[in-house]
């Protein structure tokens, strides 16, 4: 049984949900709201990129770009 890690975005904890469970609507155990799961691509900024790709556990696609 394997899982993954989601971080609620309305309190910021971290809830481990089992790929089996993935698509039942999950929710976080400490405020009880529907965990976001994502489906599409995640845009971030660079002051987001620790919190979003190094912290996370498990697999990242990463596609760069520049505007120059």
């Amino acid at each position: 049984m394997r899982g993954t890690i989601i971080k609620c975005s309305n309190c910021g904890a971290l809830n481990r949900v089992l790929f089996e469970k993935i698509h039942s609507n999950p929710r976080c155990g400490k405020c009880n709201n529907y965990l976001n799961i994502l489906d599409r691509p995640l845009d971030i900024n660079f002051s987001q990129y620790i919190d979003e790709v190094e912290n996370y556990s498990g697999y990242v696609l990463l596609d760069l770009w520049s505007p120059t």
